[in-house]
């Protein structure tokens, strides 16, 4: 089972920030000065999913020491999904992946956050039981759930997409892929 990170919010799909890396970890494979979670360099496995033309337009925001997209991703991979198959869906939410195109959906400088990114981000804004309110959007939750987005992080909630085509819950929840593996 892969790690899917629930910002304490409300499966087969998830949605996707990218992070930035600031360092470089001791990788052979890096000619650049990047390092990409899941492979080697540019578009191909690590961190562009084949396509070197696609560059990231809507900002990023520092929390700590750490850089992340401003928005959910919203790059079309093979079996990326909009909710409910909707072009206005994928604007509003970004798109949801399935685990195989998570690990390349982020563009070249980008990569799948590790679960212990997660964690430093989330202790970073005050830990498990607070992060969720601070990381969402002020807009767009059902029921009461909009956050303060203190960290202009604006996590959305996309809802959920299974292999079979059913769709849930957009705008009432939302799962965040890690790259960590669960063990369970």
């Amino acid at each position: 089972m892969k790690k899917r990170i629930a910002l304490p919010l409300a499966a087969l799909m998830a949605l996707l920030h990218c992070a930035e890396l600031d360092f470089v970890y001791d990788n052979p494979c890096d000619k650049t000065g990047t390092n990409y979670i899941g492979g080697c360099g540019g578009g191909d496995n690590g961190g562009g999913g084949g396509d070197d033309n696609y560059v990231y337009t809507g900002g990023t925001v520092r929390i700590g020491n750490q850089t992340w997209m401003a928005k959910n991703l919203d790059r079309a991979t093979t079996n990326s999904k909009c909710y409910n198959n909707s072009a206005d869906s994928c604007a509003k939410y970004g798109r949801l992946y399935n685990w195989n195109d998570a690990k390349s959906a982020c563009p070249s400088g980008w990569h799948l956050p590790s679960d212990a990114e997660w964690t430093t981000l989330t202790t970073f804004v005050g830990g498990e039981s607070t992060a969720g309110t601070k990381l969402k959007s002020t807009s767009g939750w059902y029921n009461n759930g909009n956050g303060t987005d203190e960290y202009m992080f604006s996590a959305l909630p996309g809802g959920y997409g299974y292999s079979g085509g059913h769709f849930t819950s957009a705008g009432g929840g939302g799962d965040w892929w890690s790259s960590t593996e669960d063990d369970a």
